[in-house]
């Protein structure tokens, strides 16, 4: 029992790479590889990916001096933006699943809710040296803030094929759970800006003092297309 237990949870690192592999081949989905890894790893892994993506973004002017502490705060705010807007939504969601009559449906839905998060995750950190490229051709912070903005969006976008593919069969039990999977990208969306705003400074301004976090001011949805708009105004 012992010897079996053990090759359950194994943790080499060949099963790590043997999940990852699997799990991007099927389109955002955990398979059975993962059986084999201890139930932190999504967590472990959405923190590390985040974590080194979130250390990229703030070291487009240098990281040296005070740049390394704004390296470090950008290394831990990207996961705390990731777990802090799973935890404001999925609340949200889930009494919507209730109300719905499809709370029985939840163990699924939060698997697929992890494995979609897990995919922005992981999209984030193979942007990582294409963010660095950028960082390093323009050195400008405009340029620097409306890439990673874009990049988050992106990845966003992208790993919807994860979460349409945990909703297919439920989808097919139940037609409710079609305009649940939308709306989750919009509550998602809506809350990952307004926190994202919260949460700044990821990329740091050099005018600006290195602070955890800054004064709330403005309209987050206003500055975030504001934002956009500067940069493909430059552009093209």
């Amino acid at each position: 029992m012992a010897a079996a237990r053990s090759i359950r949870h194994s943790d080499s690192a060949g099963d790590w790479i043997a999940a990852i592999v699997a799990f991007l081949n099927a389109g955002g989905m955990r398979g059975k590889e993962w059986s084999r890894l201890p139930t932190h790893a999504p967590l472990f892994l959405i923190v590390l990916c985040g974590g080194i993506y979130g250390a990229v973004m703030a070291s487009y002017n240098g990281i040296d001096g005070s740049r390394a502490l704004m390296v470090a705060y950008g290394a831990i705010k990207v996961p705390l933006l990731f777990l802090a807007t799973m935890v404001t939504a999925v609340p949200c969601f889930y009494v919507l699943n209730l109300l719905l009559g499809v709370g029985d449906d939840l163990p699924i839905v939060w698997r697929g809710l992890t494995d979609y998060q897990l995919l922005v995750a992981m999209q984030l950190l193979a942007l990582a040296p294409v963010t660095v490229l950028v960082n390093v051709t323009h050195g400008d912070y405009r340029t620097a803030q409306a890439w990673s903005t874009l990049m988050f969006g992106v990845a966003g976008w992208n790993a919807r094929r994860s979460l349409q593919n945990c909703y297919r069969p439920l989808i097919a039990q139940n037609p409710v759970h079609a305009r649940l999977k939308q709306l989750w990208f919009l509550v998602y969306a809506f809350v990952g800006v307004q926190m994202g705003w919260d949460l700044r400074p990821f990329v740091g301004s050099p005018e600006m003092p290195v602070q955890f976090f800054r004064e709330h001011i403005g309209n987050a949805y206003l500055e975030t297309a504001l934002v956009l708009k500067l940069f493909f105004h430059e552009l093209f």
